[in-house]
């Protein structure tokens, strides 16, 4: 005999499907090895730690330089930064304003949070009328950002997303990074002779430029490792790259880079604890632009996908019926017309955010309600509460 499930069941259930929507947080981190030969200069990935490891038992490296330092110095060891922010390239400029005027909230949420799902929904009325609903008009005008025409070529696009206002905050973060990283090294006698950090020099707007331009050109161009970008080998060599920047300062700024600064860094288990800090600004900023550049037709599809990515991060998923099976969940609200991508969140693990579908559709179609678009989405984020939710927002599905 079929025995009637509690609300507790129920409710337990509607959190699992909802959440998971076939995908499970993935443990097994990789820990990718590089190896450098002898005679080359000695890098180390610096990756941030608690500040309340002992101090002796912070990793080290197998060519002694330490992986990581702490993110918030004690008050007492602070050092004066008022000339050092000068010299070192990070002192604060007009631009940083300008850059995030109109970016989106943080995505992050202080206090306790509230999940939808976990409430009772209690049980619709339902009739037996055959009626059918009058659609909402699509008042929306599809239209491209008067910053692109017809003469406009991909560096103008790219600008869009990559502005020079964000090259400008990332050439700041790196180097007070660098700074902080160099100092705190030194300050614990862990630099050796050949290191390269006793070299660091600050970077340079036009040295980011052709940073991410050899990035770019990678992505176009696979290699085995990022040193045959450099290869004189007429197997593997490509000039591209040699011809922009030595492949040491590539590396060093590759090991430097930062685009948000470890003072405001919040603890896990703190209030305003963002498990995305280190991306968060971008993560942001990119949206806006993305919501701004571009008004999509009437159809509109919200889905998931995946990021591949094996690094260590403790939301990694495992998403079985996707083709990149390991990476970060995203879920994607998009112009099925033209594939463009009109917002997008990372899914950063249960606690972050309220991950109630109707919560998650709120945040991602905020700018198309009222408007009458038809939401094209799957089993996972389909209910009959979440399309009365919708209609309420005059949109379709």
């Amino acid at each position: 005999m079929a025995q009637k499930l509690s609300n507790y069941d129920i409710s337990q259930i509607i959190d699992e499907f909802a959440d998971d929507s076939s995908s499970e947080i993935d443990n097994n981190v990789d820990n990718d090895d590089f190896e450098l030969d002898d005679d080359e200069p000695e890098f180390t990935n610096l990756l941030p730690v608690p500040f309340d490891i002992n101090e002796h038992e912070i990793e080290i490296a197998d060519n002694n330089e330490v992986l990581a330092v702490p993110l918030d110095p004690p008050v007492e060891n602070i050092i004066e930064v008022v000339n050092d922010a000068s010299n070192w390239g990070f002192e604060s400029s007009d631009d940083e304003n300008e850059l995030f005027q109109n970016i989106l909230p943080a995505a992050n949420i202080t206090g306790q949070l509230n999940n939808d799902r976990l409430n009772i929904i209690p049980p619709e009325n339902w009739l037996p009328r055959n009626t059918k609903p009058h659609p909402h008009a699509f008042t929306g005008t599809p239209h491209i950002t008067n910053s692109i025409n017809s003469n406009s070529n991909e560096l103008d696009c790219f600008k869009i997303f990559f502005s020079d206002s964000l090259i400008k905050l990332i050439k700041k973060e790196t180097n007070r990074y660098a700074f902080t990283t160099i100092k705190s090294l030194k300050r614990r006698n862990l630099l050796k002779k050949k290191s390269v950090w006793h070299k660091w020099k600050p970077v340079t707007l036009s040295e980011l430029k052709n940073f991410f331009s050899i990035i770019v050109h990678m992505g176009l161009v696979e290699k085995p490792h990022i040193k045959d970008y450099w290869s004189t080998n007429p197997i593997l060599y490509t000039p591209f790259a040699s011809s922009l920047m030595k492949r040491d300062r590539f590396t060093s700024i590759f090991s430097m880079l930062h685009i948000s600064n470890n003072s405001k860094y919040v603890s896990k288990g703190q209030p305003g604890y963002d498990s995305l800090f280190k991306i968060r600004s971008y993560v942001d900023f990119i949206n806006t632009q993305m919501s701004k550049s571009y008004y999509p037709d009437q159809n509109i599809t919200v889905d998931e996908g995946v990021c591949p990515f094996r690094g260590r991060i403790n939301f990694r998923v495992y998403m079985k019926n996707k083709p990149e099976k390991y990476g970060m969940k995203l879920y994607v609200a998009s112009d099925p017309l033209t594939g463009y991508t009109l917002k997008f969140e990372i899914y950063s693990g249960k606690g972050q955010l309220d991950n109630s579908i109707t919560s998650l559709y709120e945040r991602l179609l905020c700018d198309y309600f009222e408007k009458g678009h038809t939401i094209y989405m799957d089993r996972f984020y389909t209910s009959p509460l979440i399309l009365k939710f919708l209609w309420e927002k005059k949109q379709m599905a």
